[in-house]
């Protein structure tokens, strides 16, 4: 990958976060909801549905979801924990800037950071890039450097 895949990549994680997040706690609730389905039993307690053909393949479907579910809960949790590990390895100042810039990032949250660290929005643009350059050099384990010399 270029390193301008990578940054795209990482500004892509960072604006989808909290999406992730919500999709994440979301999917856990649909899976439980499906687990308390019970779709495996009949009318009553002793009545197993798979009796039939018709209940067979509402099982096997079911399943089969609850699987494709799981699999993505699975893949959508190490991600997310990849991203905040990432994050924690930062400094607390780098973390408040990715977050203040790609992650919550509201109208005016720029010129509010500015006014309140007393500094020139200039520099801040240029501190949250070299924040995102320590994030991908955490997350990928790769610099500027290291892309454009291979």
């Amino acid at each position: 990958m270029t390193y301008k895949e990578y940054r795209a990549q990482a500004l892509h994680d960072l604006k989808g976060f909290n999406e992730l997040k919500r999709g994440v706690k979301s999917l856990e609730k649909r899976i439980d909801f499906l687990k308390k389905g019970d779709l495996y039993n009949g009318r009553d307690a002793q009545t197993k549905i798979m009796a039939s053909f018709e209940g067979d393949s509402h099982v096997v479907r079911h399943l089969s979801q609850l699987e494709a579910m799981e699999h993505k809960l699975h893949c959508s949790r190490i991600y997310l924990e990849n991203i905040e590990n990432a994050l924690a390895l930062l400094s607390e100042s780098d973390r408040e800037l990715l977050t203040g810039f790609y992650i919550n990032r509201q109208r005016l949250s720029v010129s509010s950071y500015a006014k309140k660290t007393y500094t020139d929005r200039t520099w801040l643009y240029r501190k949250a890039q070299r924040a995102l350059e320590r994030y991908i050099i955490t997350y990928f384990g790769v610099s500027k450097e290291d892309t454009e010399n291979s």
